[in-house]
């Protein structure tokens, strides 16, 4: 059950993005839009910045479980670690684009919200609907994933679902441009949330089990901080940025088929 296991991780950030977009999606249906942009939003940042506490809280009552000194043993340790690391960076390499592929998608669903309103020019409940619809369907998606992961081997779910999303993104953003309307929101960009995102709950635990222990985590960590830091802080100033200078409103399509198809390529020389 490693599959359905590890793709906890990506559910938690779905839970948290769909609970983000519910509180929009109430404060849009329950107030004016003069109401809304005038303080209405404040009450959204309040609630974001009430977690805070129970962080801090939780980070300190976390027990730690790992007490080592430093001794000679440790130092050939992390020579050997780094030795390790240098015979696996294909592996790395791979990791790492399959990664930031995954951020830039998971980004541009969360300027849904933000895309529906000012490029599209939706009505906010609509809007706040289909960033809600995307992140649930892509909580179910994630755990799919992960179950079928490990009923039918990591490779073929990374990689054959990785082609359909390929394949349906263009056409479905064509159908949401030239429609705007509710089943295009919420049904095409819930069916591309829902084929988009298997494929990223077994890359996480194939990328896992193909590193070796001494390793796995540090190397883990390490690529998945650089892929949500330098793709996931540009990818909705990249989509902003395309849609003005082109003012196209495809220009997500371009730059979600640029990332699929980047992730598609390394996904389908990752080890099973």
């Amino acid at each position: 059950r490693r599959g359905l296991v590890v793709s906890l991780q990506p559910v938690s950030q779905q839970i948290a993005a769909t609970a983000g977009a519910l509180v929009g999606e109430i404060l849009s249906l329950t107030m004016t839009s003069d109401t809304l942009d005038t303080y209405g939003w404040r009450i959204a940042f309040l609630l974001g910045a009430g977690t805070l506490p129970f962080g801090l809280w939780l980070r300190r009552r976390l027990p730690e479980t790992l007490h080592r000194v430093e001794t000679p043993a440790i130092a050939v340790e992390n020579n050997a670690a780094a030795k390790t690391l240098r015979g696996n960076t294909r592996l790395l390499g791979l990791g790492l684009v399959i990664l930031a592929s995954g951020t830039i998608i998971t980004y541009v669903a969360q300027y849904m919200t933000t895309y529906a309103q000012h490029t599209l020019h939706v009505d906010a409940p609509l809007a706040f609907a289909t960033t809600a619809v995307v992140n649930g369907v892509g909580i179910v998606a994630a755990l799919l994933g992960g179950w079928l992961a490990d009923r039918l081997g990591r490779w073929p779910i990374m990689v054959w679902p990785q082609i359909a999303a390929l394949l349906l993104t263009y056409p479905v953003f064509l159908w949401v441009v030239e429609s705007r309307n509710s089943l295009a929101l919420l049904g095409g960009l819930g069916l591309l949330a829902l084929i988009g995102s298997i494929p990223y709950s077994a890359f996480y635990v194939g990328l896992a089990e193909a590193l070796p222990k001494n390793i796995r985590g540090g190397a883990f960590a390490t690529i998945y901080a650089v892929a949500i830091a330098i793709f996931g802080g540009t990818a909705q100033l990249v989509v902003a940025w395309l849609t003005e200078v082109t003012g196209n409103a495809l220009a997500p399509a371009w730059y979600l088929l640029f990332a699929t198809a980047a992730g598609l390529c390394a996904m389908i020389f990752m080890p099973e």
